[in-house]
């Protein structure tokens, strides 16, 4: 047997460690490997697809809103925006982006990493980080869009409110959706975490009809991020345009006569129920919130005393005062309890049980009929009769005529309103009804509340004879050209059979207030149209409302109206000159018309 000097046995010593070290590196290799292909090889092929195909949202294309003579009181304009693929880069690649992009835009980076978040990204990862940049912005941007991987620069349609305030409350506004909104779990209509959708007013309640349904699209990206090609489109559905009942110089010459004032006008069309012109003042600017309205901005609507973000047409629940006495001239009339003749002396004062009302200015007016009660506005008249009608068949007349029920229009919140009965005030109250709660009740005060709206819905229906109908502010739909009747849900039309004497005799009564010598409403006589109507003054606290509810003309109604006027002193003084200014643009737009028709 050979024996090998020491030096060779040595020399293969360390060949076999080195050996099994390359084995052993080697068997980490194809383990590693192993890992990274069978384990791990799905994760990374969805990475590799996911940097070079991309989901992208394709917005739907909001929907107009018109006036009746097809005038745009909402629209859409073009908007430059600036996104980025955050979930593709890493948190130092997304701070160089904004850095690098706060320095082109002009503006602060905590402004656009404000917008990287991830609940304000979008459910494909893109965050937009700027909306609506100016074009010189844009176009530096773009050209120095190669030096920031995974920018997008897109446009998107922004709403825009040409008239401003004058239609605040009734258009109302669009804004980013919520987070928790339902929507966004809609299979069927898919909407995303960046999606314009309604806020307030019309927007809001028919945003099914303005919204349109978004389509998607997979499109292919380079190492950069910019597109170079589609591979799959779902095209958007654009949505419908709504055709409203609204006129633009009624709206205007209402927000014109309102002006200053804290209240609130509305104009019905008597034969269809369309709303001619709802204003409520103080209005807001919808524009302010387009892109998010400011800090400052929101706080100045926001704890302004006039709350201007409410819609008073809508909303807001008054007492009524004296107008409700149209509401107890019919009832008297309908249970028999006095007739258009009855003759009433009044002294000036009625006492019932420890209290004394009087009339207005403590007038006295002597013998006096129907007519002229309703022409003066006589307290002690409708007082006198009050618990002889009964608290039950006021409020079963006022319900008659729509007051306490919605009235159906396309907008938000609508208030109930509240019409008071002896059941009412023990179930809600705890107490009894006594004889002064019927009498406060016949002339519009007490626990009586109502809304605008209601009150020119009732104005109309006294005109057409008993016919309550649902309000509306939509007239048809259009889409591509094509324009469609408007199916919405409202309320049924109502018809209360009233005594054919009865409605005359109210009728003349509202007549004799606009037109004979000492009628309340005298104030809003215009020439050219015979106006018929009711003034009212409630006081809550220490604040006055002012009412003028009417319709026009007296002949053949074409219109109803309701004004009320906050901090007010009467509504002969307050309510009805508003009223009479509408009015005059109204005569306009009729002889208008007439010319045009006689062409």
């Amino acid at each position: 047997m050979v024996k090998l000097p020491k030096s060779k046995l040595l020399s293969f010593f360390r060949l076999e460690i080195l050996a099994r070290v390359i084995l052993a590196v080697f068997i980490i290799l194809a383990l590693r490997l192993a890992y990274m292909q069978i384990i791990k090889g799905e994760g990374y092929r969805k990475r590799v697809t996911n940097q070079s195909t991309r989901k992208v949202w394709v917005d739907a294309a909001r929907g107009e809103i018109l006036d009746r003579n097809g005038q745009i009181i909402a629209y859409n304009n073009p908007e430059r925006n600036v996104a980025y693929e955050a979930s593709v880069y890493s948190k130092r690649a997304q701070s160089n982006a904004v850095t690098r992009l706060a320095y082109l835009l002009r503006c602060l980076p905590n402004e656009l990493s404000e917008n990287l978040r991830p609940k304000k990204r979008l459910p494909d990862g893109t965050a937009v980080l700027a909306r609506n940049v100016t074009e010189s912005s844009f176009t530096r941007v773009a050209e120095r869009s190669d030096e920031i991987p995974g920018l997008i620069l897109d446009y998107e349609s922004a709403r825009r409110y040409p008239f401003g305030s004058i239609f605040g409350h009734v258009t109302g506004y669009t804004g980013l959706i919520r987070g928790n909104d339902k929507r966004l779990k809609d299979l069927e209509r898919p909407f995303h975490i960046n999606d314009i959708v309604g806020r307030e007013g019309m927007e809001y309640y028919c945003d099914d009809i303005l919204h349109g349904r978004n389509g998607r699209r997979m499109v292919e990206v380079d190492r950069v991020g910019r597109y170079t090609g589609v591979l799959l489109q779902e095209d958007a559905i654009p949505g419908k345009d709504i055709v409203t009942t609204l006129d633009v110089r009624l709206q205007k010459a209402a927000a014109e006569a309102m002006k200053g004032r804290v209240g609130a006008a509305v104009v019905v069309d008597i034969k269809t129920g369309g709303i001619l012109a709802m204003v409520s003042s103080p209005s807001y600017d919808p524009n302010l919130f387009i892109g998010g309205i400011s800090q400052t901005n929101y706080a100045l609507l926001r704890d302004n005393p006039d709350h201007p973000l409410v819609n008073r047409a809508t909303q807001g629940l008054y007492p009524l005062g004296s107008v409700f006495k149209l509401v107890t001239s019919l009832a008297g009339l309908e249970t028999g309890v006095f007739t258009a003749k009855t003759v009433y002396h009044d002294t000036g004062s009625v006492q019932i049980g420890n209290h004394t009302i009087r009339n207005y200015h403590k007038a006295v007016y002597g013998d006096i009929t129907l007519e002229d009660a309703l022409r003066v506005s006589c307290n002690t008249y409708f007082c006198y009769y009050a618990n002889a009608i009964g608290a039950d068949n006021l409020a079963k007349y006022a319900r008659a005529l729509g007051l306490g029920d919605r009235t159906g229009v396309e907008l938000p919140a609508e208030s109930y309103g509240q019409i008071p009965t002896p059941v009412w005030k023990k179930n809600i109250q705890g107490e009894s009804w006594y004889p002064g709660d019927t009498v406060n009740l016949s002339i519009g005060h007490g626990f009586i509340l109502v809304t605008p709206v209601q009150i020119a819905r009732m104005a109309a229906a006294l005109a057409t004879g008993g016919k309550v109908m649902p309000l509306t502010l939509i007239k048809s739909l259009r889409q591509g050209g094509i324009e469609t009747v408007y199916n919405g849900e409202h309320p049924e039309t109502r018809y209360s059979e009233f005594k054919p004497e009865a409605l005359k005799a109210v009728r003349d009564g509202m007549y004799a207030v606009v037109n004979k010598p000492g009628g309340s409403g005298r104030r809003a006589k215009v020439p050219g149209i015979t106006i018929c109507g009711k003034t009212g003054s409630a006081m809550l606290g220490k604040k006055t409302f002012a009412w003028f509810a009417s319709y026009a003309p007296y002949e053949e109604p074409e219109v109803a109206m309701a004004i009320v006027v906050e901090n007010a002193t009467s509504g002969g003084t307050d309510a009805a000159p508003i009223a009479g200014e509408i009015y005059k643009t109204y005569v306009k737009i009729r002889k208008n018309q007439s010319d045009k028709d006689g062409k």
